[in-house]
């Protein structure tokens, strides 16, 4: 769950459409333009190749 100003909340998921297997080493801090939003449950990010 996440909490959120003192209150719970639950995810429901419906769909998953993949699911990968990431390195230790592409894991990041939030970049500085992440969406304060987005920001305030995320405790970082894997920047992944383009192709």
């Amino acid at each position: 769950g996440i909490e959120e100003r003192g209150e719970l909340y639950g995810l429901i998921v419906d769909q998953v459409g993949a699911v990968l297997r990431l390195k230790r080493s592409s894991y990041e801090t939030n970049p500085v333009n992440l969406d304060q939003r987005w920001g305030q449950v995320c405790a970082g990010v894997h920047r992944l190749d383009a192709g």
